[in-house]
């Protein structure tokens, strides 16, 4: 199915229309448009009357361009819309926010959707379209643009006109709406003139429902493209919130776009060089980058900056033994040299710097580029170049870009660029993470953490401490040292022979905080005697400490020693925090009294599995430590666990808003919870929609749920996941006729390609669902044999979805279609969808005998005779 913007962005036929008196842009657009552009877009022209209304040409178009004064904007939107127009692109201007308000309502009204007029406009090069304040049209090309700054995407033409690189898409984005971020990261997901995107960002989105929807177009245009994101520290003008908060906010925002396979830059310059290795299309694998210069101290400044940006440079020098022959012999002996560089496997990419010489001639470059350029060895590894200088460097650096090799300014510039390129493919592990359900890592009753939660809210509670809160940590299967609450020396005595003695001591009550600071702990108390002088003197510190406090009682915990280093065992802390946009955020780093002057955390977004619970511990300080220890292996497996197990929760239980462990006690290889304090959320949960509070979809384990064949054969039915690719391709190869093979995807195709298999299996749960059947595998125990695979895909329009079904021949008629089917359907009415549709060859009687028993109706499909759309309302 198309996507709801290629009537915008790649319109068949174009309707201008035109005012009697136009402004100096619109008169310069209106004598740009040829008659028909690049041989496929037909263009028509037709004026309006005084009030803006017009009489369209015969025929169906695409695309209307006004290019109408604001007094006629509104008629002319409205004209568009009642002449079936699908798409409106309103000429840029200063027209006012009212009247582009009501001219939105209009379009949307009629069923169109508008871009403009408050924007840089559009371009599609390779169309020759320019609907833009840019007076030059960008050379065609593989890149997108999307950007919510009209003036930085006039410096980025203009400098692209200077430098030969070309662009599939220009567009301006509203920050949300019919033609915003979200829906023109979706086009160029799928856009096959698009192979990599660079977008900039003025403001992150305003709700949880806007960043939902951005991640998921985000994570579903990065899974196949890179996608370079500039975006300024806060949003907007200053603000009076304080630094903390907006570096806090900006941290998280940087997770979420590392998360979504997405590379973030700081700084102008740095967009500039990303969109030039972009254009290359060649990705490296690694972070080792290989320098050839002939100038040490610009080598030196290329490795001390890649020291900064975490690659892993190293720099040999050009030879300069030949620098008396002729420009070939020195092309020719710098050629082998980057020849070896570029077929060493300890390199990821390879940086050709050189400046300016007396025998550094035009005709050695053009020479050593044409050699590069025609490269057998590792054509797919980075080769770019730095020409340092300007009015001399800048010719050379036009012959290197002439051939394809990117060339940039300066030492940093280069190795900057490689590293952020470098960082995608990172970043496309993070993406590809998709945690299993909870029975795979770690125990728990979230049904008892329910009832506690649920009994302090029912009490007029937010916060949960102490033993309730310990519970709590404990019912979702964390490790809680063993502890009791007690108001009084006679409690606090049986609490202690109950738990066994050497045991700890803190005070708690209201309005008490930081226990340790005001000596409200007692640690190794050994006896009853050592108890009962404890609680009398910890009572007082915090009566000393917190006047306005009350002392309630005595938290009585085991008391974790460590043998392996009694003196020396390092503290740890896990935080969670529900960002307002982004969800659960989890941070884990070191603990104890000082944590928050040693600064070790790391933050990730929820939801997690092991290999992401293991980078967000990699990324500590902490790390280190525990790793030197002899018991290490067990402890980074307690702390995966752990990690998983609070992940889970904050997934499941809504209304767990916040947790904050600190300590966990590191004690021979174990971890122990030793205090908490939870964070309760009142907010309604969605009914509906499980993850509401989530912007990262998690694997919907509620789905997983055993069946049974017409045959009596147990199976399972689940959601797919990335660990399913192998058991998907075998289902394709073996179980599937070759005639059943065709009737689902309509080709004669074997097997599934690489990127079909990463497509179908890792999937984003919040716009699309795909649904197994399995059984074990006789030949291979402990594995899965897949017998019939269901899907659908949210449509552009978000409110409908296209499935599709195969089973395998051998598993047909069993009633495993049906069941995959009634599953799909009951997912998508969880998501609000109006209906599902699927599009079914005529000769394929089974299928439409299947779905005409399950209630779908069957008509002729205009677009494709040998179709037909096979529909379903849902209720």
């Amino acid at each position: 199915m198309a996507h709801a913007l290629s009537a915008l962005f790649d319109p068949r036929r174009v309707l201008v229309v035109h005012g009697h008196t136009l402004d100096l842009l619109r008169n310069r657009l209106l004598d740009a448009l040829p008659e028909r552009t690049a041989g496929t877009v037909a263009i028509s022209r037709v004026g309006t009357d005084a009030e803006g209304r017009f009489k369209a040409p015969a025929g169906k178009f695409d695309l209307a361009l006004l290019l109408v004064p604001d007094e006629q904007l509104l008629a002319a939107v409205r004209c568009a819309a009642e002449n079936g127009v699908a798409r409106v692109l309103v000429a840029p201007g200063d027209t006012p926010t009212e009247l582009t308000q009501a001219c939105h309502v209009a379009a949307d009204a009629g069923g169109c959707i508008m871009l403009g007029p408050h924007a840089f406009g559009m371009q599609r090069p390779h169309l020759q379209l320019n609907a833009s304040l840019a007076e030059a049209t960008a050379a065609p090309g593989n890149i997108a643009v999307i950007s919510q700054s009209t003036s930085l995407t006039l410096a980025i033409l203009d400098w692209a006109a200077d430098t030969r690189v070309g662009f599939s898409l220009v567009s301006s984005a509203a920050p949300e709406g019919p033609v915003g971020v979200a829906q023109l990261l979706d086009f160029c997901a799928t856009d096959p003139k698009t192979t990599a995107v660079a977008l900039y960002m003025d403001t992150k989105p305003s709700t949880p429902a806007h960043t939902r929807r951005f991640m998921s177009a985000l994570r579903a245009c990065a899974a196949s493209k890179p996608v370079v994101v500039l975006k300024p520290t806060g949003d907007g003008p200053p603000t009076d919130a304080p630094v903390v908060e907006v570096r806090e906010d900006e941290a998280v925002f940087n997770t979420a776009l590392s998360r979504a396979g997405a590379v973030r830059v700081w700084f102008f310059i740095q967009m500039f060089s990303a969109i030039k290795l972009l254009g290359s299309r060649q990705r490296p694998q690694g972070r080792r980058l290989a320098i050839l210069s002939n100038s040490t101290a610009a080598a030196r400044m290329a490795v001390d900056w890649g020291q900064r940006v975490r690659v892993r440079a190293r720099a040999t020098e050009l030879s300069s033994t030949v620098s008396g022959a002729k420009s070939a012999d020195v092309a020719q002996a710098w050629s082998v040299q980057i020849s070896r560089a570029l077929a060493d496997e300890a390199n990821d990419g390879v940086l050709i710097m050189v400046t300016p010489t007396a025998t550094l001639t035009d005709a050695v470059i053009e020479e050593l580029a044409a050699l590069g350029k025609a490269r057998t060895e590792a054509p797919d590894k980075p080769l770019l170049a730095c020409v340092l200088g300007d009015a001399r460097a800048r010719p050379l650096r036009q012959i290197f870009e002439k051939h394809g090799i990117p060339a940039l300014r300066t030492p940093e510039a280069s190795v900057d660029a490689f590293g952020n390129l470098a960082s995608f493919r990172y970043n496309q592990e993070l993406l590809q993470q998709i945690p299993a359900p909870i029975a795979a890592h770690a125990p728990a009753d979230l049904d008892g953490a329910r009832a506690l939660m649920q009994h302090v809210l029912d009490h007029e509670q937010r916060a949960m401490t102490g033993v309730t809160a310990l519970s709590v940590l404990s019912a979702i299967g964390l490790p809680v040292a063993r502890a009791a609450y007690a108001t009084d020396a006679t409690a606090a005595i049986m609490a202690a022979q109950q738990i066994g003695f050497p045991i700890v001591m803190k005070v708690q009550g209201e309005g008490i905080i930081q226990k340790s600071r005001g000596g409200g702990v007692a640690l190794d108390l050994r006896n009853s005697r050592e108890l009962q002088e404890a609680l009398v003197q910890i009572k007082a510190n915090a009566q000393r400490a917190y006047r306005s406090a009350t002392v309630a009682g005595v938290l009585v915990q085991q008391m974790v020693t460590d043998s392996t280093a009694p003196d020396d065992a390092p503290e740890l802390m896990l935080r969670v925090q529900r960002h307002r946009l982004f969800g659960p955020v989890i941070s884990f780093g070191a603990g104890g009294t000082a944590a928050h002057l040693i600064d070790d955390a790391a933050s990730e977004l929820a939801p997690l599995n092991r290999f992401l619970a293991q980078r967000l511990i990699e990324r500590t300080r902490v790390s280190q430590v525990l790793a030197n220890r002899p018991d290490a292996d067990q402890l980074m497996t307690g702390l995966q666990n752990l990690l998983l197990a609070v992940s889970e929760a904050v997934c499941e239980l809504p209304q767990l808003s916040g947790i904050d462990i600190n300590p966990i006690m590191v004690a021979d290889g174990e971890l122990k919870v030793a205090d908490a304090t939870l964070q309760l959320s009142r907010e309604p949960i969605e009914p509906r929609d499980r993850y509401a509070h989530m912007v990262i979809h998690p694997y919907p384990a509620d789905l997983v749920r055993e069946a049974t064949m017409r045959s009596g054969e147990r199976y399972v039915l689940r959601p797919i996941r990335p660990e399913d690719a192998r058991a998907l391709q075998a289902f394709v190869k073996n179980d599937l006729s070759e005639e059943s093979r065709y009737m689902r995807f309509i080709s004669s195709m074997k097997e599934l390609t690489p990127s079909m298999l990463k497509r179908y299996t890792q999937i984003d749960y919040d716009r699309e669902m795909a649904l197994v059947a399995t059984l074990d595998d006789p030949q291979q125990l402990g594995t899965e044999r897949i017998i019939g695979v269901s899907r659908w895909l949210l449509n552009r329009d978000a409110t409908t979805a296209e499935y599709a079904l195969a089973v395998g021949d051998g598993h047909q008629r069993q009633g495993v279609g049906g069941a995959l089917m009634r599953m799909l359907e009951e997912v998508a009415r969880k998501k609000h969808l109006k209906a599902i549709e699927g599009f079914v060859l005529n000769t394929n009687d089974g299928m439409l005998g299947l779905m005409t028993g399950l209630g779908y109706k069957s008509e002729r499909y205009e677009d494709d005779p040998s179709m037909r759309r096979v529909w379903k309302a849902l209720d």
